[in-house]
Order: structure tokens, then sequence, then C-alpha cells
């Protein structure tokens, strides 16, 4: 089944959070990629978004991760994403 495309976009500015949707879905689980820093996946271990504590955690884990800084340029290789944050083994 082909996931639709949703980029969201979720700023709480009063508590400093930042959530990125990906594609629309259930969330199955969620891995801690970093210190505030959260991936969430659905029952095929896509990416359905990104959680972020804090602003400056999504500005370290795109600097150390070699991410564009634009979320939406991450759409291009949102079929590669969980590899990329996980490792191949994941």
């Amino acid at each position: 089944m082909r996931k639709e495309r949703a980029l969201r976009i979720e700023l709480d500015k009063e508590y400093d959070l930042l959530y990125i949707e990906l594609h629309t879905g259930d969330i199955e689980r969620t891995e801690d990629l970093a210190d505030g820093v959260h991936l969430d996946l659905d029952a095929e271990d896509q990416v359905v978004g990104v959680e972020f504590l804090s602003l400056d955690a999504f500005d370290a884990f795109v600097e150390d991760n070699n991410l564009p800084a634009n979320p939406i340029e991450w759409l291009r290789f949102q079929t590669d994403l969980r590899q990329m944050l996980l490792g191949p083994h994941s």
C-alpha cells in the first residue's frame, strides 16, 4: 500500500517542541535517535515523523546527520530516511 505524503510541521513555541510528519499513518513504535530526538515508525517500519524536544535538538540533529535544514527536502529521500537515521541493520 502506498503511503500518502503529508508533510506537516508543528511548532509549539511555548514548549519549544517541533514535530515533522512525513506521511500519514498510525505510529507503531518510536525509536530514540539522539538526545531529544524521536523517530516515529508505522507497522511497516516506514517513517511517519520525527519529534524534536527543542529547536536546538533539531539544529544539532540536522548538522550531525548532514540533512537539509529545510524538512521539505526530506521528502525527496523519504524512503531512505529510516535507514539513514537508524542504520542498515535496524
